[in-house]
């Protein structure tokens, strides 16, 4: 619970700072991880069975890899596809767990949203040099 908790706050700091710096794509992007996160949170309190529980956040996991890969061709920004290249691992690492026979479905769950803060930094620094690169671009432009 402290580790969802943790997320919750880093995703909600995000979220703050996409709002008040991020273009469309950086919203919709956060708005996706939101999505996501809420889905998966619910799954895990909702589902016992370990297998159905992998193949739900499995799927869950691989629509939010494919609205990141939107994402990119929405964008002419370079920080999305680091983002959906950094999910790409998250997907892998849950097609992994459903291929191997023996696995902790829980405990490897959780080792493979250790991905998931990466993202929100990708993001934040992203926006953060975007908006430092546009500021600068428009000085020079007067």
């Amino acid at each position: 619970m402290g580790v969802v908790l943790a997320y919750a706050i880093a995703l909600l700091c995000t979220t703050i700072f996409v709002a008040q710096k991020g273009d469309r794509v950086a919203k919709l992007s956060i708005a996706g991880i939101w999505v996501g996160f809420c889905s998966a949170e619910l799954a895990s309190r909702l589902i016992v069975s370990d297998q159905v529980f992998l193949l739900t956040i499995t799927s869950i996991e691989t629509v939010s890899f494919i609205y990141k890969i939107g994402m990119v061709y929405l964008s002419n920004r370079r920080w999305p596809i680091i983002v959906a290249g950094l999910h790409f691992n998250i997907v892998c690492s849950h097609i992994s767990f459903i291929i191997s026979p023996s696995f902790l479905t829980k405990a490897l769950y959780a080792a493979s949203t250790i991905w998931a803060v990466p993202v929100l930094l990708i993001i934040t620094l992203g926006i953060y040099m975007d908006s430092k690169w546009d500021n600068s671009t428009s000085k020079g432009r007067v």
